[in-house]
């Protein structure tokens, strides 16, 4: 069983570096997250408007969500198995492919890259809107290279990092299961007053289980800094004092090395405390923002998650040979 988790892991990751994440409604990223929403509509209808009960909706929307999304990939692959090995080995197989996304965002960002480097905003705004799922029509050049910049770092510790760690752990259902509390927490976990209690189950589930994987993937980008021959000075002095600003400090971790390599200020992140609207940021502005930023990061992205795969493969490997 083991060495079949790292066969189907790395089924999973070649599957996804060759054709992208699936679409359609195979998608976890639009089924989990349609989903959501409409069991959040339902479970707001009968709890109460009070903290206490908003949070207890929110636990229950994620445990309905684990049942649906983790819970049957566990229960067909187990039957796989019981029945015919190598078919409980394919959907594993699968579910790894599902539970991994990294090539639909190195694409999109060399998109990006292309069309910010030919001043064409337009195209670059149109891609990176399909990337992140936002109305980025209104960003000037310099806030379409920031948020391209932070998309790479989140990818590189969520989509990447965090569902090949999870995979390696528990094969298709460690992946499936923590891609959709990733996909919950971009869903309901946002930090405005609408989720400030109905999230707040899922941002503490996803940030407990995000802490390794983010933390190993910095790593393994910091090491890629070095090699890249980018700003490491600034990288380490950025990453010390800003990874724990953002309201999900695992994010932070990625993009504070990102930001300080490059010598630049990601986007400012709007917060809600004591009822006020207010406002932090990652990095400092050292240098004009060129279309340069997207390929680096795009570049440490790709090179933290590989090392991150390669990582948690020879570690399940060893436990195969130990055990």
């Amino acid at each position: 069983m083991i060495l079949n988790t790292v066969a189907a892991m790395s089924a999973g990751f070649v599957l996804n570096l060759m054709f992208g994440a699936p679409g359609g409604f195979l998608n976890p990223e639009k089924l989990v997250s349609a989903f959501a929403l409409r069991l959040e509509r339902a479970l707001r209808k009968f709890y109460q408007d009070s903290p206490e009960a908003q949070r207890m909706a929110g636990t229950v929307l994620i445990l309905f969500t684990l049942v649906i999304f983790a819970g049957i990939p566990l229960a067909l692959i187990i039957l796989g198995y019981t029945l015919l090995p190598v078919a409980g080995l394919i959907l594993e197989c699968f579910f790894c492919w599902l539970a991994f996304s990294i090539r639909n965002t190195r694409v999109a960002l060399s998109r990006i890259f292309r069309a910010v480097r030919t001043g064409d905003y337009n195209r670059a705004a149109k891609s990176l809107e399909a990337l992140t799922d936002t109305d980025c029509s209104g960003l000037d050049g310099d806030e379409i290279i920031k948020k391209a910049v932070e998309c790479a770092a989140d990818c590189s510790a969520d989509n990447g990092a965090g569902s090949l760690f999870f995979m390696a752990i528990a094969g298709g259902f460690g992946g499936m299961l923590y891609r959709s509390v990733s996909v919950l927490n971009k869903t309901i976990g946002k930090s405005s007053p609408r989720y400030a209690d109905f999230g707040k189950p899922c941002r503490i589930l996803w940030t407990i289980l995000d802490f390794i994987p983010a933390w190993i993937c910095g790593i393994f980008m910091r090491l890629d800094v070095r090699f890249l021959k980018l700003d490491k000075q600034g990288c380490k002095r950025i990453f010390k004092r800003d990874r724990k600003k953002l309201s999900r400090p695992n994010l932070g971790i990625c993009r504070s090395i990102m930001a300080g390599a490059m010598g630049i200020e990601l986007t400012k992140e709007e917060y809600y405390k004591n009822g006020q609207l207010q406002s932090r940021s990652i990095g400092e502005q050292l240098k004009p923002c060129t279309s340069e930023d997207i390929y680096w990061a795009n570049q440490l992205m790709c090179g933290s998650v590989f090392g991150c795969f390669v990582l948690f493969a020879l570690i399940r490997t060893v436990f195969y040979f130990i055990l």
